[in-house]
């Protein structure tokens, strides 16, 4: 079993966030911006894929570096 944490992601949910939260969720991300569903969704991909057969027990933190 593997976890994936989530960071910042656009989301409807976050596009509800005032336009200065935004910013300064934004400013603390090494990446640069707010990932999209589509880079969680690659990351659960590849754990349900032959490829990540011997990787158990991982929590995966998808947020463009925000914690390092």
């Amino acid at each position: 079993m593997n976890a994936i944490c989530p960071g910042f992601i656009d989301t409807d949910m976050t596009r509800g966030v005032p336009e200065n939260v935004w910013q300064i969720m934004v400013s603390k991300i090494p990446a640069g911006y707010a990932g999209e569903a589509k880079d969680v969704g690659e990351c659960v991909a590849f754990l349900a894929s032959d490829g990540a057969r011997y990787i158990n027990g991982e929590v995966i933190n998808v947020g463009g570096g925000m914690v390092l």
